[in-house]
C-alpha cells in the first residue's frame, strides 16, 4: 500500500466535489462506495457544511482540512469492509481517532484507492490534530497493516520522503509548464555544499553566482519564492548547500531577491534583442552605389590600313673622341712652374 497526505490547500467544499463529482464535476459514477466517520445520518453531498461548521469550533486554527489517499497494490483485492478497517486503523496512528471523515473509493483506475476527506478539529473538545511527522507515520502504519492483512509488500523506496515530496514538484511543473525533476540526494547536497563553501562569501551578486556553478554544471532557477540548483534531471534547494552559519534571508538581504534578478536580466535580454534587430533593419536599409560598368574596348574599322611596324632602334655609345682625353700630368705642372718662375724674378 501507498499512502499519501495531500497539501491543506483546497476547502472542504472543493475536495469533496472532487471526490464525489470529479475534477469537472461530470464523473459520479467512479464512486464505488462511501464511509461516513463521527457524521451518520449526514447526507455526503452536504457532509462539507458540517465540517466546516465544526472547524470553528477552534478559533487559533488555519488549516483544519485534511486529504489522505491510500492506494492498494494490483494484485490485491480487498473488500469494502477491509478498507473501511484499514483505514480507521491508519486514523488511529495519525491521532484522528475520533475525528470527523468521509471515506470515498474510488473503481476508476487498475488499483484500488480510498479517499479520506477528515476534519483536523475535533467535534467534542475542539482542539486541532497535530500534524508533525504526518507522512512518516502513516508509512509506519500501513507498512504493520500490510503484514497483519497478508498483503502485497510494497518497497520501502516507493513510500519515502522523495515520493511524498514529489506531489508539490508535479504540481509547480504543471504550473512553470517544465518537465519534472528528482531532488538531488542528500550526500550528493553535501559534496555540493563543501565545494560552495567559499563561493557564498566571495560572490558580489546572483550573477557571480551563477557565473560561477555554470562551470560546474548547474543553473539557478526560481522556484516560487525559493530558488533551485538545477543539474540535468536532479534539483537541490539553496538552503540544502548554503553553508551552516549562512542563512538564505541573510543571502536574500544582502544580494536581493533572486527574481528581481531574473526580471532584470530579462529585460536587458530583450532591450537587446530590440537594439539588434534595428541595427540590422539599419544595415539592409543603406544603398550601396554599384560599381561603374568597364569601358568598352574601341573596335578596329574595316576600312582603317593598319600601320606599319616599327623598327625598334639600337643605339651604340661612341668611344671618346682624343680632344676630350684627360691631360697628362705634365702638362697640369706648366701653369705652376710659370708661377713659381715669376715670382723668383721680382
Amino acid at each position: 500500500m501507498i499512502g499519501k497526505i495531500l497539501p491543506h490547500r483546497e476547502s472542504f467544499g472543493g475536495i469533496t466535489q472532487y471526490a464525489l463529482y470529479g475534477r469537472h464535476g461530470d464523473n459520479p459514477e467512479r464512486v464505488a462506495w462511501i464511509a461516513m466517520r463521527n457524521l451518520e445520518g449526514v447526507d455526503p453531498a452536504v457532509a462539507h457544511r458540517v465540517m466546516e461548521a465544526t472547524s470553528k469550533l477552534s478559533r487559533r486554527v488555519q488549516k483544519p482540512r485534511g486529504h489522505m489517499i491510500v492506494s492498494w497494490a494490483h494484485q490485491d483485492r480487498v473488500s469494502p469492509e477491509e478498507m473501511v478497517a484499514i483505514m480507521d486503523q491508519a486514523m488511529a496512528d495519525l491521532g484522528l481517532e475520533g475525528h470527523q471523515a468521509m471515506y470515498v473509493a474510488h473503481n476508476d483506475t487498475e488499483h484500488q484507492h480510498v479517499h479520506a476527506i477528515i476534519n483536523r478539529v475535533h467535534p467534542d473538545t475542539g482542539r486541532v490534530a497535530k500534524d508533525g511527522f504526518e507522512r512518516l507515520k502513516l508509512r509506519r502504519s500501513l507498512m504493520a497493516l500490510e503484514q497483519s492483512y497478508g498483503l502485497e509488500q510494497t518497497p520501502y523506496r516507493s513510500r519515502g520522503e522523495h515520493n511524498l515530496q514529489l506531489f508539490s514538484e508535479i504540481e509547480l511543473a504543471k504550473r512553470e509548464q517544465r518537465q519534472t525533476l528528482c531532488r538531488m540526494p542528500k550526500q550528493q547536497c553535501d559534496t555540493l555544499r563543501a565545494s560552495l563553501k567559499h563561493t557564498f562569501t566571495r560572490s558580489n551578486g546572483w550573477r557571480d553566482l551563477e557565473s560561477y556553478l555554470r562551470t560546474k554544471g548547474y543553473q539557478l532557477q526560481a522556484a516560487g519564492p525559493g530558488v533551485r540548483l538545477v543539474k540535468g534531471s536532479l534539483y537541490a534547494k539553496l538552503s540544502d548547500v548554503l553553508p551552516p552559519k549562512l542563512k538564505a534571508k541573510e543571502l536574500i538581504q544582502r544580494w536581493g531577491k533572486f527574481s528581481d534578478y531574473i526580471q532584470v536580466k530579462q529585460q536587458r535580454e530583450q532591450e537587446w534583442q530590440i537594439e539588434r534587430a534595428r541595427r540590422l533593419k539599419t544595415q539592409s536599409e543603406i544603398i550601396y552605389d554599384p560599381l561603374p560598368a568597364p569601358i568598352p574596348k574601341p573596335q578596329p574599322r574595316a576600312c582603317r590600313p593598319q600601320e606599319p611596324q616599327r623598327s625598334k632602334v639600337t643605339y651604340v655609345q661612341k668611344p671618346p673622341s682624343s680632344e676630350h682625353q684627360e691631360p697628362d700630368r705634365e702638362e697640369r705642372q706648366k701653369p705652376k712652374r710659370r708661377r713659381r718662375q715669376r715670382q723668383r724674378q721680382l
